[in-house]
């Protein structure tokens, strides 16, 4: 029988055997003796399971960019670090500047955050389905390269407000420090932000800056002015470094060597190249200057063992291009050279996040770990750490489902093969280092043993047989020392005080829905406007629709109870009946009479001698040689427009008065009877 028929015949019997363990329901892991199904020689297990999913599928971020110091706070303890490049970022991290420092996030390939001094951030949410970060205090600035917010979000709380970002583009936040009034929001590169305060909110264009007051006596306003006023050095540096990394993109394999998950895979192009070799396909190769700095260099040896809750302990390695060769894909020995694969035997749907893929061990008193050969599957060397916990998952990373590249194919999904270590590992491959060093600056680790070492590869691990059993992670943070521990920042302490939102966040939903439905329209629909539409040449012309006013649609809705407000019943109504009403009293304040065609008995009440314009009126003035009658005027003007006014006489017709009588008594005028 031919070579081409036995492989054939081989690979009809793998997928036979696939379909039998299927149909009796075997799952997991599953092992198989090769002479028993007549498998090649070299063939040494075979394994069998679905689709691979990590103990936790957390998503994570990474320190892309550091200049001067910052610290980092994890979730789970209260003790400070000192943040150093490449160490992973999760949910509920906070991370403090210190002065004259600058610090960049990258979130995946086209997100970056950048930090400037004397600032403080919390990662608040980190899923798949968005991030939401909050500044209290100090500055940052954001590049969104690619961003769709009907598939993720990403949302900005400062100081009583949230910032919901609705475009790609580039935006800086100024949070101010604790006691300031206002803080300051700014989009730029056609970005665009929904702002909401505790009262109101708003929507910010591209070129804007606003100020937003957030106490004090104008709180909840804001203005809105030219973002080019606000530019200074900071943003100088955010522009350099969003020109050295698409640079970089420009010259990545993204679809071709690697998928979109494996972000910061551009970085190696400027340390390393690209070659296709006959076992492993395309991998990458470190140039020697990018490892002639480290004595007798090999990977996982540079580096340090950090707790990233909920991984575990995770590798944070000193070569500042190694994100992606430490966390995804098997570094393999070929032809006498080091190189990095980004996928390993079996490529599944998408590439998860590892926190090392390496195999540990212990040897008397010594941990033992090597890169992770290229015929495994992921070794969980935090094995006891989960097993004991009973971790979930944690979330989610990154989902983009393996890129452009083609999916795995029926032989791949099918089988698995592991081979012995030493196929793939040489002994040089094996670090190891007192147990009382772990979790401390590596500046002890060192090669294993040759012959030590060529036992430990000689023999297939196994999780619950091979994996150690850490120290606590309290007793090591207490003998980290200096290299890795850190004060608390003075900027955190100040901070930790401030409130930030414009409301509370309850779950992983972004807000922007619910701030917009609260904040603007208070509830109600807002009012759908439509253009009419557009005429074709020759087509009668109907009446334009009326266009819709008001932001919200008004209540239509015929009210058949008893509206809110009612007429206030007076206090003394006992009943409707208007003859048991008892009369109003009034306040015996003095009204002045009105003209009712007679005159009073009260004598005229005397006025300033000032000049009163005459009323304007049809009848001729009365001479100024009169002063009495001048003096009568207002009393004419008052007439109420019911009652016809009197019929003046002229003055050549009025009578004289009559002298007084001896008894001192007024004579009555004559009323020309």
């Amino acid at each position: 029988m031919s070579e081409e028929s036995k492989h054939m015949q081989s690979r009809k019997q793998l997928v036979l055997l696939a379909f039998l363990l299927t149909a009796i329901g075997a799952t997991n892991l599953f092992a198989v003796s090769a002479s028993s199904i007549n498998l090649p020689e070299e063939t040494t297990n075979l394994i069998f399971d679905d689709d691979y999913t990590p103990d936790v599928t957390a998503r994570v971020a990474r320190i892309s960019f550091i200049s001067g110091e910052a610290q980092i706070r994890r979730a789970d303890g209260q003790d400070w670090e000192k943040v150093t490049l490449n160490l992973p970022i999760v949910e509920g991290d906070e991370v403090a500047t210190s002065a004259g420092s600058r610090v960049e996030i990258q979130f995946n390939t086209n997100t970056h955050l950048r930090l400037t001094e004397n600032s403080y951030l919390k990662v608040s949410k980190l899923k798949d389905e968005g991030i939401a970060i909050s500044l209290p205090s100090g500055t940052m600035s954001v590049r969104l390269v690619s961003f769709d917010k009907d598939r993720a979000y990403f949302e900005m709380d400062a100081p009583n407000t949230t910032i919901a970002v609705q475009r790609s583009g580039m935006y800086r936040l100024d949070a101010g420090r604790q006691g300031d009034n206002d803080i300051r929001i700014s989009a730029l590169d056609n970005g665009e932000a929904r702002v909401y305060s505790d009262t109101s909110g708003f929507t910010l264009k591209n070129g804007r800056s606003s100020r937003i007051y957030i106490a004090g006596a104008n709180a909840g306003e804001w203005d809105t002015t030219d973002a080019a006023r606000y530019a200074d050095n900071f943003d100088t540096w955010a522009l350099e470094r969003d020109m050295v990394i698409a640079k970089q993109l420009k010259n990545a394999h993204y679809d071709k060597y690697y998928d979109q998950d494996i972000y910061a895979a551009d970085e190696l192009n400027d340390n390393g190249q690209w070659i296709q070799t006959r076992k492993y396909g395309n991998v990458w190769r470190p140039n020697s200057s990018s490892i002639s700095r480290y004595a007798d260099w090999s990977p996982y040896r540079y580096g340090t063992w950090r707790w990233v809750p909920p991984f575990g302990w995770t590798w944070v390695n000193d070569e500042p291009w190694g994100w992606a060769t430490y966390h995804h894909g098997r570094w393999v020995w070929d032809a006498g050279y080091w190189n990095w694969s980004p996928y390993g035997n079996t490529r599944y749907s998408r590439s998860w996040w590892s926190p090392a893929l390496v195999v540990f061990t212990t040897y008397a008193g010594n941990y033992c770990w090597y890169p992770l050969p290229y015929s495994y599957n992921y070794y969980n060397y935090n094995y006891y750490y989960f097993n004991n916990n009973h971790h979930g998952n944690g979330g989610h990373q990154n989902n983009n489902n393996g890129g452009g590249l083609p999916a795995p194919t029926p032989n791949q999904q099918i089988a698995k093969i592991r081979r012995l270590p030493i196929e793939d590992i040489p002994v040089g491959g094996v670090i190891t280092i007192k147990n009382d060093k772990f979790g401390t600056k590596l500046n002890g680790a060192t090669v294993m043993d040759a012959t030590i070492a060529r036992s430990l590869l000689t023999r297939i691990p196994v999780e619950s047989e091979s994996a150690p059993i850490f120290p606590d992670v309290a007793k090591v943070r207490n003998t980290i020392g200096r290299e890795i521990k850190a004060a608390q920042p003075q900027i955190a302490i100040r901070s930790e005080v401030v409130k930030t939102g414009a409301t509370t966040r309850n779950g992983d939903a972004p807000l922007d829905n619910e701030l917009r439905n609260t904040r603007i329209f208070n509830g109600r629909k807002p009012v759908e406007t439509s253009m009419p539409p557009v005429k074709a040449t020759g087509e009668a012309v109907t009446s334009t629709p009326i266009r819709q006013t008001g932001a919200v649609e008004r209540d239509t809705t015929v009210r058949t109870t008893t509206p809110i407000r009612q007429p206030v019943t007076p206090r003394y109504e006992v009943d409707r009946d208007e003859t048991s009403r008892p009369p109003v009293k009034q306040a015996p304040t003095y009204t002045a009479p009105q003209n009712t065609g007679r005159e009073t008995t009260r004598p005229p009440v005397k006025q300033a001698p000032t000049y009163d314009p005459p009323p304007q009126n049809t009848q001729r003035e009365t001479p100024r040689s009169q002063p009495q009658q001048v003096r009568e005027q207002p009393t004419q003007r008052e007439t109420p427009k019911s009652q016809p006014a009197p019929v003046k006489e002229s003055p050549k017709e009025q009578p004289k008065a009559s002298p007084p009588s001896n008894d001192g008594r007024k004579i009555e005028k004559d009323d020309g009877r």
